[in-house]
């Protein structure tokens, strides 16, 4: 089910994720789909994932009584595969697996291997701008506590010694939150030009917690022209980012509260509506 780089993994849980609970589907309309999300692939190729992969792997149904052919989920529910090839598979897996469950009636069982590593807000599958080897390095190293140096655009510094603690999913992208010179912080990977991963071990830190961290949220207008300043705000991470009137309307996580007030302090001429209480817990506390 997976490639060396794991592309026909992505592809059969990108059309995983568009198959209804209610009512089958044509491999045609998922193949559709498909290309309204800007995946080009060939019908054949849909018609090969559904066929050798979703059905034998995954008990997706193939109801084959006439043409053309149709998909559904099994009333019992998904048979997920057991031995993966890699962490990046695996860590997939697990994004699919949370997305799912965000409109699917049976309650589909955690995996435990990313379960405090991974948090997945809404959205499809993964980002296509994500280079493949950045994130099946990102996978390795988060699922085996392994440091890394990241390249990255629009860095000083040509490299970034960090030690990665987790990885959000929202929004169509993939954002590490990471170690970095005794801060926590985070990266978009897609901006990530190279990854080098080490053999050096880490303890991962007992406070940290991804679901509690990001339920540290704030919502704010500001104007057009913060737009690269809040995508690459290191304690920022953005949840969505609208057109508004006045500019943009952003609604984001907050990584480190003390740093993001100062940011917003230093824009205070550009940004307007501050809400820090929009989370569970407030951007600042008494």
């Amino acid at each position: 089910m997976s490639d060396a780089v794991g592309g026909r993994l992505r592809l059969a849980l990108e059309i995983l994720t568009r198959i209804p609970y209610a009512e089958a589907v044509t491999a045609k309309a998922l193949h559709s789909s498909l290309r309204e999300a800007a995946i080009h692939v060939s019908l054949r190729t849909v018609q090969r994932v559904l066929n050798e992969d979703l059905v034998p792997l995954c008990g997706i149904v193939c109801q084959d009584e006439r043409l053309p052919y149709r998909y559904v989920w099994p009333r019992q529910g998904v048979a997920w595969p057991q031995r993966l090839q890699s962490p990046q598979d695996s860590m997939l897996v697990a994004v699919a697996r949370a997305h799912l469950a965000l409109h699917a009636p049976p309650t589909l069982p955690a995996n435990h291997d990313w379960a405090h590593k991974l948090a997945v807000v809404d959205t499809p599958v993964c980002s296509p701008k994500v280079r493949e080897e950045v994130l099946s390095a990102i996978s390795e190293a988060l699922h085996h506590d392994l440091e890394v140096d990241l390249r990255c655009q629009h860095e000083a510094q040509p490299t970034t010694h960090v030690q990665p603690l987790g990885l959000l999913h929202s929004q169509g992208r993939f954002d590490l939150i990471a170690g970095f010179d005794g801060v926590r912080r985070c990266w978009p990977l897609e901006e990530v030009e190279d990854v080098q991963v080490s053999d050096r071990h880490f303890q991962r830190p007992q406070d940290f917690d991804l679901q509690r961290l990001l339920k540290q949220r704030i919502r704010f207008l500001a104007k057009a022209a913060l737009r690269d300043a809040i995508d690459r705000h290191p304690q920022l991470i953005p949840q969505s980012i609208q057109p508004h009137e006045l500019g943009l309307e952003v609604r984001a996580h907050v990584l480190d509260s003390a740093a993001v007030e100062q940011w917003l302090h230093t824009h205070r001429d550009d940004i307007l509506n501050v809400d820090k209480t929009i989370g569970d817990q407030a951007l600042c506390e008494d």
